[in-house]
């Protein structure tokens, strides 16, 4: 599994020669500070690539757009360099630009040095004259340059990160529905990032079963990160759901992905996917129980208090739940897997949904009392299996799986890795490529055999284009199709079953074939 953009896991004490300055950034990335201009073109409508016109500032709101489904990604200007693609990172105390940008500019650099744990990362630099993006513009910032591609996956297209030290210079909203960010405060005046690595980062408070935990706000990454030796001394009797996952965070550092149950963040209490990092803290975040990025929250628009050094949000209208029964019989990576369930869940997510996620694969363990798996079948409940099937010679002969209705659902894992690999960012696409499947297919049992549409996840043919808009968050429900599907689960919820013993629904209707 990779890491995000930043998570402040892995912090990075930046120590700039020729200065006394020395800054702390987070991971997969160095920081230093700069804004940017956006240019004033039309903005991305929904499913639009990279290659696309860019975004427009209208007054005090700019547009963004999803990378990876999550990561928040606006337009703006370094110096005479304009359409330039930021993506906005609370875990970074400092921002960075590639090194293509600084080599336009023609910048005087000099070297500067990063140490995270057990490695040395070499940047260069340098202070840019002026930087912008849409209602934020500061001049004469220090900032870092490096080939971002080289230090994170999710950078490849990437011209800057932009971190706190540009972003707490205004208080903004970030809006999910409208996809716009919306400034709400004067300009402060710009400063360097400071010395002290939790200055200037906002710490969110929650609690995991009924105990507190303090987290960083780092909308560069997905999900929860929680050290797992610093959450046992708080809770000692920790429960999860099912059985933890190993997995290995940048080749690196080995955690456990788990469900844990009674999480509170605001106002919603529930279950939520966490990784349980098995490596020691770093001693400049003492204080810090993990990472959380903005998905956990469940949120519909957030608000960012930088002077008060405080994070708001409107939860999204409450979820109907769906469990999931998940047979990994393709053996499938369980760290992949699990980042597929996520993107499959986003999709969902806007459109009602929630899915909870069963691992019910033969000879899988659980720490609960009773196995959910052998719990009787509910009319809401899905069966997902994941087979393994030959790839096609070409995208049009590929068959990514079929939905038996009621309530099961097949994909080809082989099938959805051979549609990543038309893309040299393989290892990049596989898990959105796999999430958006199985979107798909279950949505064929929600929405019936024809539930087809010439938009969105739905679509039945998918090309290149398609798997552009499934990597920046665009492969969506049509409205029309999240209200049949709420009235789909709501109906279902009426009903009761009982579990079958010869798997009829395996054998019942026609299989609909993509």
């Amino acid at each position: 599994m990779r890491l995000g953009i930043s998570v402040c896991l892995l912090t990075l004490i930046l120590v700039v020669t020729r200065t006394s300055q020395t800054v702390t950034a987070s991971s997969l990335q160095a920081k230093t500070s700069q804004p940017h201009v956006l240019s004033e073109r039309q903005m991305h409508e929904k499913g639009d690539t990279d290659t696309d016109l860019p975004l427009t500032v209208h007054g005090g709101v700019l547009p963004f757009r999803f990378s990876e489904g999550y990561l928040i990604m606006v337009e703006g200007q370094i110096g005479a360099q304009t359409n330039l693609k930021f993506i906005l990172d609370t875990g970074a105390t400092i921002s960075i630009i590639d090194t293509r940008i600084a080599d336009k500019i023609k910048l005087q650099r000099h070297s500067a040095e990063s140490l995270s744990f057990d490695r040395k990362l070499n940047w260069e630099a340098t202070t840019v004259p002026e930087v912008q993006f849409g209602q934020i513009t500061a001049h004469n910032v220090r900032i870092l340059v490096g080939r971002l591609a080289e230090y994170s996956d999710f950078a490849k297209k990437v011209d800057a990160i932009i971190g706190m030290d540009l972003l707490k210079l205004r208080d903004f909203s970030i809006d999910f529905d409208s996809k716009k960010i919306i400034f709400d405060t004067p300009q402060r005046e710009y400063t360097p990032a400071a010395g002290e690595p939790l200055s200037d980062c906002l710490i969110l408070e929650a609690q995991i079963q009924g105990q507190p935990v303090r987290l960083i706000v780092d909308t560069g990454f997905a999900d929860l990160l929680l050290y797992e030796e610093r959450l046992l001394k708080r809770v000692p009797a920790l429960r999860t759901a099912g059985s933890p996952t190993g997995v290995s965070l940048g080749g690196r550092l080995q955690a456990k992905q788990a469900v844990l149950p009674d999480v509170v963040f605001g106002a919603r209490k529930g279950a939520v996917s966490a990784l349980l990092v098995q490596g020691n803290p770093p001693e400049t975040l003492s204080e810090i129980d993990g990472v959380v990025g903005l998905t956990p929250l469940k949120t519909h628009r957030v608000h960012f208090d930088f002077v008060g050094r405080r994070l708001s949000w409107e939860p999204a209208a409450a979820d109907l739940t769906i469990p999931v029964r998940v047979f990994n019989y393709a053996q499938a990576p369980p760290a992949l897997l699990a980042r597929a369930e996520r993107e499959a869940d986003r999709i969902f997510g806007k459109a009602g949904l929630k899915l909870v996620w069963l691992d019910c694969t033969p000879g899988h363990s659980t720490s609960l009392p009773q196995d959910p798996c052998e719990e009787a079948i509910e009319a809401e409940d899905i069966r997902l299996r994941i087979h393994v099937v030959p790839v096609g010679n070409s995208l049009q002969d590929s068959v990514f799986g079929f939905a038996i209705a009621p309530a099961l659902a097949t994909v080809y894992y082989e099938s959805a890795l051979g549609l990543a690999k038309y893309d040299e960012n393989e290892f990049e696409e596989t898990p959105i490529v796999l999430g958006c499947v199985i979107a798909h297919e279950i949505g064929h049992l929600l929405l019936g055999s024809n539930g087809h549409s010439d938009s969105g996840i739905m679509q039945a043919r998918w090309d290149r284009r398609r798997v552009q808009e499934a990597l920046m968050g665009a492969m969506d429900f049509t409205p029309s199709q999240a209200r049949l599907i709420q009235a789909e689960i709501q109906r279902r919820m009426t009903l009761t079953i009982s579990k079958p013993k010869n798997g009829p629904l395996e054998s019942a209707a026609r299989p609909s074939q993509r």
